[in-house]
């Protein structure tokens, strides 16, 4: 086991900085054969695309070279702008970078498993990846080396959205949380790189990750290995991990379909975080979306519309005027991108769920769908589900005379 002074190990090596990955959906694959990895199976499923321009991989040397690099957006409803840099004062934790040689892998490391290669446990030894190592001194380093506590936790708030410029493939954010139990990760981004790692570290580094679905799973075992943290992922989207590592915490039964089942408090070394993952279904079978401090993470569970972010407290004259009536607030899509809408029973089944829980806002996919309600949010998330199924042809649904139950 390293010394908890050492550099944190991982998966920063010249191997998996050559591991493909897709310029589409950000996926990570565990290969560097162009001949073998001629696919990607996330744009080759019916709910994403392979682009007019065809499929296509980079990797992660060249989308650090490219001068692509992660802005970080601290949330408040009064505070926009971004985030400044560490000051040179900051003390912060030794990167996860290796710089040194990696060994490589032959076909034999690599399991396959359903569609896609699954990397072998013995096979990480070869890459000087040791995870237990990795979490046990990842727990060391929060206890000895890292900033105090005034320093390293938010200067801004709870949450601060981490997303990619350029924009690289889907666009999406991840949202640093900052929980009773540490920063836990929602949703996950492709790139990692030396100014990402030291600035997250600065914040009190990651207790944990929570993706909501196979969308964002991106390069999260690389993420994982950085920080040592576990990656919670829905047991019901398992098939869809590139890479499974040890680090993977999978949560629930996919055999299971009771509604209390699908609530799943992340707790880290014992620790309470208060941050739920309460599974929804729809766009994937283990769709999720994250509730903490009375705020509802969708990522693109709910999709947040145009109409649900729209300026209605004033016309163009400046005088006070209404939402006018009849205007969604989210879609229930299966997918998105190739506008297909989820049933009216799947519909039905995250209503029945999400109805249970009390939320003053909602946070989706992309940088700006932030939408502060604290009266009205639950009950446009119901009259968005009316709309919907209206529009689907349906004339009598059980939803369509229920009323949005009161928040506390």
């Amino acid at each position: 086991m390293p010394a908890a002074d050492e550099p944190t190990p991982g998966l920063e090596t010249s191997l998996t900085a050559q591991w493909l990955i897709c310029v589409s959906c950000g996926t990570q694959y565990p290969t560097t054969s162009r001949s073998r990895q001629k696919t990607c199976f996330i744009c080759d499923d019916p709910r994403h695309y392979t682009p007019a321009a065809g499929q296509s991989f980079t990797t992660m040397a060249a989308l650090r070279a490219s001068g692509h690099r992660n802005i970080f957006m601290p949330y408040e409803p009064s505070y926009p702008g971004p985030m400044s840099p560490p000051s040179p004062t900051t003390s912060v934790a030794s990167s996860a970078v290796d710089s040194g040689s990696s060994p490589t892998l032959s076909p034999s490391d690599l399991l396959i498993n359903r569609r896609h290669p699954v990397m072998r446990p013995d096979s990480w030894k070869r890459l000087g990846v040791s995870y237990s190592s990795i979490y046990n001194n990842s727990k060391a380093k929060r206890s000895s080396s890292q900033p105090p506590k005034q320093e390293r936790y938010h200067p801004h708030g709870a949450m601060i959205s981490i997303v990619t410029k350029p924009i690289f493939a889907m666009g999406q954010r991840a949202i640093l949380v900052h929980t009773p139990a540490g920063n836990i990760l929602w949703d996950c981004i492709t790139l990692l790189d030396d100014d990402t790692v030291e600035r997250i570290r600065a914040l009190g580094g990651l207790a944990a990750i929570v993706i909501s679905h196979p969308h964002f799973y991106t390069a999260h075992a690389e993420w994982a290995a950085a920080f040592g943290c576990p990656v919670f992922l829905a047991a019901e989207d398992r098939k869809w991990v590139a890479l499974e590592i040890p680090l993977h915490i999978f949560l629930g039964n996919s055999k299971t379909d009771q509604i209390m089942r699908r609530s799943h408090e992340i707790i880290i070394e014992g620790v309470r975080s208060g941050f739920i993952a309460v599974k929804l279904g729809g766009h994937f079978p283990g769709s999720m979306v994250g509730h903490f401090d009375g705020r509802l993470l969708i990522s693109d569970t709910l999709l947040t519309t145009p109409a649900g972010l729209g300026g209605w407290e004033a016309d163009a004259a400046g005088n006070t005027r209404s939402r006018p009536p009849g205007l969604n607030t989210f879609a229930f899509m299966w997918s998105g991108p190739n506008s297909i809408p989820l049933s009216a029973d799947d519909i039905t089944r995250i209503w029945e769920v999400l109805k249970r829980y009390d939320f003053k806002s909602t946070h989706g996919a992309f940088l700006g769908e932030d939408i502060e309600d604290a009266a009205g949010i639950k009950r446009r998330v119901l009259e968005s589900i009316q709309i919907q199924i209206k529009r689907m042809g349906w004339t009598y649904n059980p939803l369509l005379t229920e009323s949005a139950p009161s928040q506390n």
